[in-house]
Parts: C-alpha cells; sequence; structure tokens
C-alpha cells in the first residue's frame, strides 16, 4: 500500500484511521519577482494554506549534498594540456568558496497531508481529491510538487538521522512487506 507513499499516521496504531501523505516542493521564484508580484504570490499561498480542510505541515530540511558529486560537477578536470596549472587556481578558489559558504548545503520542502479516514481505500481516494486542488495551487505559484512513495519518505528520515551516513540507507519497502520472515 505504500507504493502510494500512503502510510498509516504513526506504528503501532495509535490512530487507527488516520494517514498521511507527504510531497517535496520546490522553491518559489520569490525574491526576482517585482514588489507587486511578491505580494501577488504572498496572497495565493495564504489563500492556499488557509483553504486546507485537513493537517498538513510544512518541512524545511537542510540536507548535506554529496560533495564528491558536486565537485565531479564543479570542479574542472585536469587534461595533461599545459592548462593544469590555471585549473588548480580556479579549482583551489571553488574549493575555498564551498568551505566558507553553505554550498554543501541542500534545501529541501516537504508538505505532509494528513486525514482521517475508515479504510486506506477512503484515505486513498481523499488524498488523490486534496492532490489534485495542491497540484493545481502549487502551479499557480510557478512552481511544481512531487509525491514521495513510502521509500523516499523512509530515506528521508534515514538522511535526517544519520548525517554523513546518507548513502548507507539500504532499504527496499517491497522486498519487505514480501519478507515473510519480516513478521
Amino acid at each position: 500500500r505504500t507504493q502510494d507513499g500512503i502510510m498509516p499516521e504513526s506504528f503501532p496504531k495509535v490512530h487507527e484511521n488516520k494517514y498521511s501523505k507527504t510531497y517535496k516542493f520546490m522553491d518559489i521564484n520569490y525574491t526576482t519577482a517585482t514588489y507587486d508580484e511578491q505580494e501577488d504570490i504572498l496572497q495565493r499561498y495564504c489563500k492556499f494554506l488557509n483553504s486546507f480542510d485537513c493537517c498538513f505541515k510544512i518541512t524545511i530540511n537542510n540536507k548535506n549534498k554529496d560533495m564528491q558529486d558536486l565537485r565531479r560537477y564543479i570542479l574542472l578536470p585536469y587534461l595533461n594540456d599545459g592548462f593544469d596549472d590555471f585549473r588548480k587556481i580556479y579549482n583551489d578558489i571553488i574549493e575555498e568558496k564551498i568551505k566558507e559558504g553553505r554550498q554543501g548545503i541542500e534545501q529541501e520542502k516537504y508538505l505532509t497531508i494528513s486525514v482521517e479516514r475508515k479504510t486506506f481505500e477512503e484515505a486513498k481516494a481523499q488524498f488523490a481529491t486534496i492532490e489534485v486542488n495542491v497540484r493545481k495551487a502549487f502551479n499557480e505559484l510557478g512552481t511544481d510538487i512531487q509525491p514521495l512513495s513510502g521509500n523516499e519518505r523512509l530515506r528521508i528520515l534515514h538522511d535526517f538521522y544519520n548525517l554523513g551516513k546518507e548513502d548507507e540507507f539500504d532499504f527496499d519497502m517491497h522486498f519487505t512487506i514480501n519478507d515473510k520472515e519480516f513478521y
């Protein structure tokens, strides 16, 4: 059931009829907008938040970037063509800027919505309705949302509680659910 990213709110079932679903959303291009555009964005955002008839949370997670990936993407490779001294100077400057600033931090934003329904199927139908409205509102704000699977939600929790060990996440919910020894 978690392939849809819908999960019972707590384990064990303290809230038997409460389900939640999490969406990742991108930044709204607010700072480059004019004052009037900013005011319009803020009004639409407030209207969107006030339209919810269910519980929701907005979570901002400052996550460590994969620094090896970042270096591969930003730093110039050495080519042994007589210009490697210049590349080294450039790479040293970039490395220093990475250490000084927040280039090693990636900000992720999540919207988690909770509903109370008698069954999983009822919750799934409710989330389908909510998602249409949420997607429309975020599109009007100039951004998009992506629903997370159960595995993706667990990965976020793992990364949060295991700083520096983010690449050690090794869990497959579908495999675990189908594993008879798990139960």
